[in-house]
C-alpha cells in the first residue's frame, strides 16, 4: 500500500522514470543475456541513495520503500530493494517488462495529485473493453477476487468478480476505507504491470456508498410496511458526481480529473456499459 498523499504531477512520463523519481534513485535496469535485472546499487560517494536506506532521512526513507513495494507489485515479484549493502541477487526482469516500463506511460493530473476526499467508502463505476475467455481466466487467477486484504488494494480488490458473462469488463460498486492518491495510483499501477491487455475506467465519487437522497430514504424506510429496501442506481446522476478517474490502457496509467474522467467513462459506458 502505497502511502503517498501527493505527487508532482506528470504527463505521459515512462512508468521506468516515475518510479526513478519518487525513489529519488536512478534504477539500474541492466541487459543480462535475453533478459533484464535490476542490480545491487554501488556505493557511492556523491549520491546518499547508495547508502543503507536506514540512514535517509525519514521521509525519503519511507517514500523510498514505499515505491519499492510498489515497483515489486507492478513486476509481480518480492525482492530487497537495491539500495540494501548485504547479500542482494539481481531481481529478474523479463523483457516484455523492462520494455513495458520504458514505453509504457503514466500521467497524473494536476487537479488530483493530492486528492484525498476524506470518503469512508466512495461509490465507483468500473467499465472495460471486453476480455477474451483467456484473459478473463488469467485475471481471476493473478487479481484473486477472495483476497484477505482488501484495504491494501482499493481499486485491485473488486470483492467479486468484475467479468459478464459476454466478457464486458463492467462494475458497480465502493471502494475501501478513506482512499487516497497514494493507493488508487499504487492499484493502478498493479492493475498496468500484471495486466496489461486490460483497457478499463474506473470513476470514482465522492459518494459515502451512495448519494445523500438515497440515506434519506433510507432513513425514512419502514420495512414493516415497505418491505426490503432497494437503491435506484439508474436514477443516480453518476457522471456529474466524478471526482477522478483511473484510466488503465495497454499498460498506461493516467489520473485523470473530473472533467476528463466523465468523457472517457460516458464513451466506455455507451460501448460496453448496457442495463445497470
Amino acid at each position: 500500500m502505497l502511502l503517498i498523499y501527493s505527487f508532482d504531477p506528470c504527463e505521459k512520463m515512462p512508468i521506468l522514470d516515475f518510479f526513478n523519481r519518487e525513489m529519488g534513485i536512478v534504477l539500474p535496469v541492466t541487459e543480462k543475456g535475453k533478459g533484464f535485472s535490476v542490480a545491487k546499487l554501488e556505493p557511492s560517494e556523491d549520491d546518499p541513495w547508495d547508502l543503507n536506506c536506514c540512514d535517509i532521512g525519514y521521509g525519503s526513507r519511507r517514500r523510498y520503500l514505499e515505491t519499492w513495494y510498489t515497483f515489486e507489485d507492478y513486476i509481480g515479484r518480492e525482492h530487497l530493494p537495491p539500495c540494501v549493502r548485504d547479500e542482494y541477487e539481481p531481481m529478474e526482469v523479463t523483457p516484455v517488462q523492462a520494455d513495458a516500463m520504458k514505453n509504457c506511460t503514466i500521467t497524473i493530473d494536476p487537479e488530483v495529485a493530492d486528492q484525498n476526499t476524506g470518503v469512508r467508502r466512495p461509490y465507483y463505476r468500473l467499465r472495460g473493453k471486453p476480455a477474451t475467455i483467456d484473459e478473463m481466466r488469467y485475471v481471476e487467477k493473478i487479481a484473486d477476487f477472495n483476497w484477505d486484504r482488501p484495504s491494501d488494494r482499493h481499486i485491485g480488490n473488486f470483492h467479486g468478480s468484475f467479468f459478464r458473462e459476454n466478457g464486458h469488463i463492467f462494475r458497480n460498486g465502493i471502494t475501501d476505507k478513506y482512499p487516497y492518491i497514494g493507493e488508487y495510483v499504487d492499484d493502478a499501477l498493479f492493475i498496468a504491470g500484471r495486466l496489461p491487455f486490460l483497457d478499463i475506467i474506473i470513476a470514482v465519487t465522492g459518494w459515502e456508498e451512495c448519494p445523500d437522497f438515497e440515506w434519506d430514504r433510507l432513513s425514512a424506510h419502514d420495512y414493516e410496511k415497505d418491505g426490503p429496501f432497494e437503491f435506484h442506481e439508474d436514477e443516480w446522476d453518476f457522471e456529474n458526481n466524478i471526482d477522478i478517474g483511473i484510466y488503465i490502457h495497454g499498460g498506461n496509467v493516467e489520473i485523470l480529473n473530473p472533467e476528463h474522467a466523465r468523457a472517457v467513462y460516458t464513451e466506455y459506458d455507451k460501448k460496453y456499459g448496457g442495463e445497470i
